[in-house]
């Protein structure tokens, strides 16, 4: 944090509002400041306490935020599909009231095996107030045997970020939009958001994702059969660890691999100069 603050000048500022339960994150992007809130909350009865001063720790910082940019992400252990409880309602209720929205999938975030059954829901959530835009979400593969998967979600904003394309995929975007039957502006706005979904990407400034390895189809390959397995009630999970630890270290394999590629591109280019 010190660093970024020091050599990118994102002033940045950390709040433990609820110490192990709400955080606070306030940065900015030039010079436009984002709000990060994130929170655990266990959802169970006997932690209401904990609830409620979440909620009022949380409507307390949004309002001082005004119409900054917020982002809450975390494990609140509420169902926004088919809230039944008090509780997820309220929560519900209070997001709604804030005009925090979420980016709503039929992706789970939960996934439990026990004895051949298969438990899923999605107790994870991000809600984004307005001015951001989320492009996709993203699920990735869990490498441990934590019931909870990781993703992702690619955020843009008008005021902060923009998605960066390079020649060829504006051309490529171009050459499918207009190969689309589009009958109106509504049909024109879904093939462009679809191009966008297809080739937007961040800038990689070190090239990483440029430089070809040996794992690299490996990765992929790993990732799409545990992926595929972890929903499958009938795999055991010992047969998912053993892929687990064969995919940690396939990725370990990996970064040596680009590590040393770097270091090599690195020389060659001080040698140019000299």
């Amino acid at each position: 944090m010190h660093f970024l603050n020091n050599h990118r000048k994102r002033n940045i500022t950390n709040n433990n509002l609820v110490p192990g339960i709400l955080q606070w994150t306030r940065f900015e992007s030039r010079g436009i400041p984002i709000n990060l809130f994130t929170i655990y909350l266990s959802g169970r009865s006997d932690d209401y306490e904990n609830d409620q001063e979440a909620i009022n720790s949380f409507i307390n910082a949004v309002l001082t935020c005004k119409d900054e940019h917020i982002i809450l992400s975390g494990d609140l252990n509420i169902d926004t599909q088919n809230p039944t409880t008090t509780r997820e309602k309220d929560w519900i209720w209070i997001l709604e009231m804030l005009k925090l929205t979420e980016f709503k999938t039929p992706n789970y975030t939960w996934i439990r095996r026990s004895q051949g059954t298969l438990n899923r829901s999605r107790p994870d959530h991000i809600f984004v107030s307005k001015n951001i835009r989320v492009v996709k979400e993203v699920i990735m593969t869990p490498l441990t045997t934590n019931d909870h998967v990781p993703f992702y979600l690619d955020l843009e904003s008008n005021l902060t970020w923009r998605t960066y394309f390079s020649k060829n995929k504006r051309k490529r975007m171009y050459e499918a939009i207009n190969k689309c039957k589009i009958d109106n502006f509504q049909e024109l706005n879904q093939a462009i958001e679809a191009q966008i979904i297809k080739y937007g990407s961040k800038v990689d400034r070190l090239g990483v994702g440029r430089i070809s390895t040996a794992f690299k189809e490996e990765i992929q390959d790993l990732e799409d059969e545990i992926l595929s397995k972890i929903n499958n009630p009938n795999i055991p999970q010992s047969e998912i660890q053993e892929l687990q630890t064969l995919l940690k270290e396939t990725h370990i394999n990996n970064a040596k691999e680009i590590k040393e590629k770097l270091i090599t591109l690195h020389r060659e280019c001080i040698n140019l100069i000299k």
